[in-house]
């Protein structure tokens, strides 16, 4: 009897034995095909300056379609806490649309008005990171005919809505702080996180 059931278990353990590197390999098969995406996430400071590329004038303050600022500069400034992203400091372009027809006075006796638009991020490899904003514009002064509504501040919150190369996938969101001086020079200050989707990896 014992000698039968020990013949049993050898038979048993050599039948797995065959199985677990066929299993394998079938699966290593699969998943050559599926790959993996792996994903890195940072909290991320940075600072940056720039001028406005659009003419500035008193023109469209009443318009209910709005009133455009386009704009460009550099982002040299990024500090990240959690791990680094292979991204290097961009140029960003803007184009942000302040509805000065809806402005209300403040309690300092400036002027309040939303603001919408874009902001696109190109690094040195190629990359794009394009986000949408909102927020608010504020003067210090309030809105008067003929003169243009600079200098200003805008609050803004940005949502990243699409990515190209290291950025394809990429989610992420921030908030910035952008002054704009009377000569149309900008400065902004901001934090945000982003979250890079690698490309797929397969698995060998």
């Amino acid at each position: 009897m014992k000698s039968s059931f020990l013949s049993k278990a050898i038979l048993v353990s050599a039948i797995l034995l065959l199985a677990v590197p066929a299993s394998a390999a079938r699966l290593n098969d699969k998943g050559a095909n599926r790959g993996l995406k792996i994903e890195l996430s940072s909290v991320y400071y940075f600072g940056g300056s720039g001028e406005l590329t659009s003419p500035v004038s008193a023109d469209g303050l009443d318009s209910p379609d709005g009133y455009v600022l386009q704009g460009e500069g550099t982002t040299p400034q990024m500090f990240a806490t959690g791990p680094p992203l292979p991204l290097a400091s961009p140029i960003w372009t803007s184009e942000i649309n302040i509805l000065w027809a809806n402005a209300v006075s403040t309690l300092g006796g400036g002027s309040c008005a939303p603001v919408n638009g874009t902001i696109t991020d190109t690094f040195p490899d190629g990359s794009t990171l394009t986000t949408k904003v909102a927020g608010l514009a504020t003067t210090m002064v309030s809105l008067t005919d003929g003169v243009a509504p600079l200098p200003c501040t805008c609050y803004l919150s940005t949502r990243v809505v699409k990515g190209t190369g290291l950025c394809e996938g990429t989610k992420g969101i921030a908030k910035i702080t952008a002054y704009i001086d009377a000569d149309g020079k900008i400065t902004m200050i901001g934090e945000g996180t982003l979250k890079l989707v690698t490309k797929s990896v397969s698995i060998e």
